[in-house]
């Protein structure tokens, strides 16, 4: 492998580490992943659900 190659990979771990890092300290605050498109998810969709507060139209 040459400089190149492993510039390029440790580029992409390192996106991959940030990745990471955001789903797991998402998880841990406890916000959700859907999206907030809260009709296509089906989380939402029952009527004595309390939506997330990112869900919540003000």
């Amino acid at each position: 492998m040459n400089a190149a190659s492993l510039a390029i990979l440790a580029i992409v771990v390192l996106m991959v580490v940030v990745a990471v890092a955001h789903l797991y300290n998402n998880k841990r605050k406890g916000k959700t992943d859907c999206g907030c498109n809260c009709g296509r998810c089906g989380k939402c969709s029952g009527s004595n659900v309390e939506l997330p507060e990112c869900c919540k139209k003000d």
